[in-house]
C-alpha cells in the first residue's frame, strides 16, 4: 500500500491489516478509511502510541457497532485505539461545532481507502476562535480543579501535566493557524515555535514533554513546583489569546 510507504515500519503492519479486516467486515458500507494522529508523523513510539483511525460509513447502526466489538479485543492488543466512526453527513454538517478537531483531522491523516472526504472540508474561522477560547479557558479550570483533587500526590500530578500537554497540542496549533503562522508537525518544534510566537515560557512545557517520554524523574515537591510554573503559563496564554480575540487581532 504506497500510501503507508513513509509511516513508522513497526506500525505498518498493523495499520495495513487493520484497514484490509474492515473492509472485509464491513463491506460496502464503508466509504473510507483514514489514519490520523501520531502515526501519521514523527511523533510516534511503537512503545507508547496507539494507532488512531477515522472510519466513514455510508451509515452506522447498531449492526455495525456490534460487529466491531466481535473485533474489537485483538486489535486493542495490537494497540489500535477504538475508531472514531462517522458518517459522511456527520462530517460535513459538524465542522462548525468541531472545528479544532476537525482541522486536525484534515492537516494530519494518511488516506487509507476510499474517498477523501476531508479534502474539501471548510471550517469558518470564527468558529474556531470561538472553540479555542472556550478549550483555553475550559482546560485551565481542570488544571486548577484536578490540583485540588490530587492531594498533591506526585504521580496523580504527573499524569495531569502530560494528559494536559497532549490536550493542549492541537490548540496550540490552531492559534497559530488563527495567527496566519506556520504550524509545524513535530511536538518539540511546536512548543517552542508557539511559546515564541505567543510570548511564554517554553521550559515547562518541554519539562512535562521530558516526564512524558520518561526522559526525567522528579521528586514530589519538584513536580509541585513544576505544576505551578506550568499553570502559570497557561493562564498567561489565556488572558493573551483572550485579548487578541476580543480585540479581533488573530484573523
Amino acid at each position: 500500500m504506497e500510501a503507508l510507504s513513509h509511516l513508522n515500519p513497526k506500525a505498518r503492519e498493523t495499520i495495513q491489516k487493520f484497514s484490509e479486516e474492515m473492509r472485509s467486515v464491513f463491506g460496502k458500507n464503508i466509504i473510507s478509511i483514514l489514519l490520523y494522529g501520531s502515526a501519521v508523523g514523527d511523533n510516534f513510539d511503537p512503545e507508547r502510541s496507539d494507532i488512531n483511525f477515522l472510519i466513514v460509513f455510508s451509515k452506522i447502526d447498531m449492526d455495525i457497532l456490534r460487529k466491531y466489538t466481535g473485533v474489537s479485543g485483538k486489535w486493542q492488543k495490537k494497540k489500535v485505539a477504538t475508531p472514531l466512526i462517522l458518517t459522511e453527513d456527520y462530517i460535513l454538517n459538524s465542522a462548525d461545532v468541531f472545528p479544532i478537531e476537525f482541522l486536525e483531522l484534515k492537516e494530519n491523516h494518511v488516506l487509507l481507502y476510499g474517498k477523501n472526504i476531508l479534502k474539501d472540508l471548510t471550517v469558518d474561522l470564527e468558529n474556531l476562535k470561538l472553540q479555542v477560547e472556550e478549550q483555553l479557558k475550559g482546560k485551565l479550570l481542570h488544571l486548577r480543579g484536578g490540583f485540588l483533587d490530587s492531594g498533591e500526590r506526585k504521580g496523580y500530578l504527573e499524569r495531569l501535566l502530560t494528559s494536559s500537554l497532549i490536550a493542549f497540542v492541537p490548540i496550540f496549533r490552531n492559534v497559530l493557524r488563527l495567527m496566519e503562522k506556520g504550524v509545524p508537525v513535530s511536538r518539540g518544534t511546536l512548543f517552542r515555535d508557539f511559546c515564541s510566537e505567543v510570548g511564554l515560557d517554553e521550559r515547562p512545557f518541554f519539562r512535562v514533554w521530558d516526564i512524558k517520554g520518561g526522559k526525567t524523574k522528579l521528586i514530589k515537591e519538584e513536580v509541585i513546583e513544576l505544576f505551578g510554573e506550568y499553570l502559570s503559563q497557561i493562564e498567561r496564554l489565556v488572558e493573551k489569546v483572550d485579548s487578541l480575540i476580543l480585540k479581533g487581532k488573530v484573523r
